[in-house]
């Protein structure tokens, strides 16, 4: 019968470790496949095999030689394992330790011919690597190494750079460091024992179980140090490590970037999350994105744009603002929000939807401040508390307490509790009383008296000593009294009672001043000390004095015997002629 092998994948390598160091510890194999024919096709059965290696392609030197009695063939494919025979004949160094080599089949004693010449890949096993103490070197095309008792693998040098395996190289001869690895890529390097580079291009990991997963241009320099990917990415601190991106450096130690560009975490334990151009040079301190932010203090951290926690402690959140925004303290929460800060307190069990506490004293009067630098000159609300329409009137907008004693109270209602006193910018007390004859009649330090004809309004004075008399339209109240509800008013007169964010016309709705003088009102002073017209007409007056209401129109004149009903007050200044506007205490009798 006429049989003819067929090699269908030439001569694999099946353990690369085939050294040849002698370590017998390793299998020496080859992994063999053919197909098998006769002249009626391909073969099914089960047949004794046995392969010789030889030194030349007709007769020659056996260099090796090996019985597989039961190699099952199935439709002409077999597959064997050459130094795995019975009994086994490893595949020693020595086998390929001259030029070509020829291999030659019997099947059931019948020797298949021609011989067929191996393929280059087996002289791996002995190729031109060379022992130096307990580090291998090679210069040959392709090379597996061993150091003491570990195996580095295979790795090639070809211009340089490895393409397969566990090794390391720098050109054509290459330096390979016990248990590190190279699985592939372009000019990398494993230069630390443990070290591993997985891939990519013109990386190093060059410490004591440093690691580059991937990428180019990356280095791992210090011990357990690790570049995840990217580019031109460097961890240079113990344990620091660089998740991505490009051009990023973790030279702390155990210090994290994980990604972005030009990002900079330079002490222990500093973090930058990402963004770019950002720099955590303090201890433990954090950027977490953004760019160009800077953590220098220990334990800070620093967001958004430009933010620059420069303190201990201290947080930095700036918005998109292209200007530095710095700490001024240690321990300190700083916030530049162009737009606010809102709070949305949802939790109803939750009882203070914002809670600021000082244990110093020091520092307790100065908790809050606000601060609103606005070069238009707008109005706005500088703090504005609003609750739900349905709030009890018992509930409290604001409390002050001194220890538990409290001080202050404004309620739901709008009463205002007070243990103090209350110091006003005037110095009497007035009401808004509405003018007959309008408000542009009438001007501040005018007498006031009753109208008669419609006596919940007031006129000018006009005659002397009367009874009518109201007291002084007041320059600057001290406290300003009114029946009205100041929203309502705003809504009556068809001015919006929220004006959402337009805060300047919001202002202008409720300003007292526009609204009294829209409903013709002005704050009369009842009681109190206030400027008010005067005329000597009836004589010289001084201090003292006893006033009433003159003929000239407005003005108070002195009275040294008044009847009960028509004394205005007392003078506080002196007039000697003509008319003037002196200080009066208001003292209605």
């Amino acid at each position: 019968m006429t049989r003819m092998v067929t090699l269908t994948a030439t001569l694999i390598i099946a353990a690369l470790a085939l050294a040849s160091l002698a370590t017998a510890e390793v299998p020496q194999t080859v992994n063999y496949q053919g197909r098998l024919t006769d002249g009626s096709g391909p073969v099914t059965a089960t047949v004794a095999m046995t392969f010789t290696i030889y030194d030349a392609v007709t007769s020659g030197n056996s260099k090796w030689t090996e019985t597989h009695p039961s190699v099952s063939v199935t439709d002409g494919l077999f597959n064997v394992v050459l130094g795995a025979g019975t009994p086994a004949m490893p595949v020693e160094d020595t086998v390929f330790s001259g030029a070509d080599r020829w291999l030659e089949i019997t099947v059931g004693g019948e020797i298949i011919t021609p011989r067929t010449k191996m393929a280059s890949n087996p002289y791996a096993f002995q190729s031109n690597w060379t022992l130096v103490g307990d580090v291998l070197y090679t210069s040959g095309e392709w090379g597996i190494a061993r150091a003491g008792n570990a195996l580095l693998g295979i790795g090639g040098a070809d211009d340089g750079h490895v393409n397969l395996g566990v090794a390391c190289t720098t050109g054509t001869t290459g330096l390979i460091y016990r248990w590190s690895t190279v699985s592939g890529g372009y000019r990398n390097r494993a230069n630390g024992e443990m070290s591993t580079v997985s891939g990519g291009g013109n990386s190093r990991a060059s410490e004591l179980y440093s690691t580059v997963g991937g990428g180019f241009n990356n280095h791992a320099s210090q011990q357990s140090s690790t570049v995840v990917g990217g580019e031109t990415n460097l961890a240079s601190g113990a344990g620091s490590t660089v998740g991505g991106g490009s051009n990023n450096t973790a030279s702390g130690g155990l210090s994290i970037v994980s990604g972005g560009g030009g990002n900079d975490a330079t002490e222990a334990v500093s973090t930058v999350s990402g963004g770019e151009f950002n720099t955590a040079s303090g201890e433990y301190a954090t950027v977490p994105g953004g760019s160009y932010n800077e953590a220098s203090g220990r334990f800070s951290f620093a967001a958004g744009r430009r933010a620059k926690a420069v303190h201990n402690g201290s947080f930095v959140w700036a918005d998109t603002t292209n200007a530095d925004f710095s700490s001024s303290y240690t321990n300190q929460f700083k916030v530049r929000a162009g737009n606010g800060a809102y709070f949305d307190v949802t939790n109803p069990d939750l009882y203070y939807g914002l809670y600021v506490y000082s244990s110093d004293w020091e520092w307790a009067g100065r908790l809050a401040n606000f601060w609103v630098e606005d070069s238009v000159g707008r109005n706005t609300d500088m703090l504005q508390i609003k609750v739900a329409s349905n709030s009890h009137d018992d509930m409290q907008f604001i409390e002050c307490e001194r220890g538990d004693d409290f001080k202050f109270r404004v309620w739901g209602n709008g009463d205002v509790t007070a243990d103090g006193t209350f110091t006003p910018g005037g110095a009497d007390f007035a009401e808004l009383v509405a003018v007959a004859s309008g408000y542009a009649s009438v001007e501040a330090g005018d007498v006031l008296v009753i109208n008669p004809n419609r006596p919940e309004t007031i006129v000018r004075s006009s005659e002397s000593r009367s009874t009518l008399v109201a007291g002084i339209y007041s320059t600057q109240p001290g406290v300003l009294a009114s029946s009205h509800e100041w929203d309502k008013v705003a809504a009556d007169l068809g001015l919006s009672s929220n004006a959402g964010d337009d805060g300047e016309a919001e202002a202008e709705s409720y300003r007292v001043s526009k609204l009294a003088a829209m409903l013709d009102e002005v704050p009369l002073a009842v009681v109190g000390i206030v400027p008010c017209k005067v005329s000597a007409e009836n004589g010289l007056i001084q201090p003292g004095d006893l006033l009433v209401t003159s003929d000239t129109p407005g003005h108070a004149m002195r009275d040294d015997s008044p009847k009960t009903g028509t004394v205005l007050g007392k003078a506080l200044g002196s007039l000697s002629s003509g008319t003037g506007v002196i200080q009066v205490l208001v003292t209605l009798q």
